[in-house]
C-alpha cells in the first residue's frame, strides 16, 4: 500500500513539473491567440491544445513510464479525457469571464479544473497499467 502512495506521489510531482510547463505553453498560446482575435473560446482551446502535446509526449514516456508504442486505444482515450478538459475547462472559462469580465481569473480557475481532470484521466484511463 506505501509503494503504490508513493509511486502515486512521484507522478503527481512529475505530472506537476510536465504541467507546468504544459501550461505555460498553454498560456503563451492563449494570450497570443486572445490579443489577435479577442475571442476567449478559440485562445482556450488553441492554448489548451498546446500544452496538450506537451502533455501527451511528456506524460507517456516520463511520468507514467508506458513505454508500449503509442496505438489507437491509447491515443484515443488520451484525446477523450483531454477532450473534457478542455471543454468543460473552456466552459468554465467562458462563464466566469463572462459573469465577472476577468479573463486572466478565470483561465486560472478553468485550468484548475483540467488539471484534476487530467491527472486522474492519465493515470487511471489512459496510461493505466
Amino acid at each position: 500500500m506505501n509503494k503504490k502512495i508513493s509511486n502515486t506521489k512521484k507522478e503527481l510531482i512529475k505530472f506537476a513539473i510536465i504541467g507546468i510547463f504544459s501550461t505555460l505553453y498553454n498560456y503563451i498560446a492563449y494570450v497570443i491567440i486572445y490579443t489577435l482575435f479577442e475571442n476567449i473560446f478559440l485562445a482556450s482551446c488553441v492554448g489548451y491544445t498546446v500544452g496538450l502535446i506537451n502533455s501527451y509526449i511528456f506524460g507517456k514516456k516520463w511520468v507514467f513510464r508506458h513505454n508500449t508504442s503509442s496505438n489507437k486505444r491509447l491515443i484515443i482515450s488520451f484525446l477523450i479525457v483531454y477532450a473534457t478538459g478542455c471543454f468543460v475547462s473552456s466552459g468554465i472559462i467562458f462563464a466566469i469571464n463572462r459573469i465577472y469580465n476577468a479573463h486572466n481569473i478565470a483561465w486560472i480557475i478553468g485550468t484548475g479544473y483540467s488539471i484534476f481532470n487530467n491527472f486522474l484521466g492519465s493515470k487511471f484511463i489512459v496510461f493505466k497499467r
